[in-house]
């Protein structure tokens, strides 16, 4: 009896261990595709043109 509930508390680890993982990879990959997209909004646009909150905190 102790056997099975050893194994379910360990499988348990491994599914919260498992998600935290895919998290964690999940917003890595969105950070890296805005840090892509803000460096091609800056080569595309110019740097006057990527900050667009800037200028509407300029107003």
């Amino acid at each position: 009896m102790s056997l099975s509930i050893f194994v379910y508390v360990f499988d348990l680890c491994i599914v919260i261990a498992y998600i935290g993982f895919v998290n964690f990879f999940s917003i890595g990959i969105i950070s890296v595709v805005i840090s892509i997209v803000s460096i091609f909004n800056i080569s595309l646009f110019g740097p006057r043109r990527a900050n667009g909150f800037g200028q509407t905190s300029q107003l």
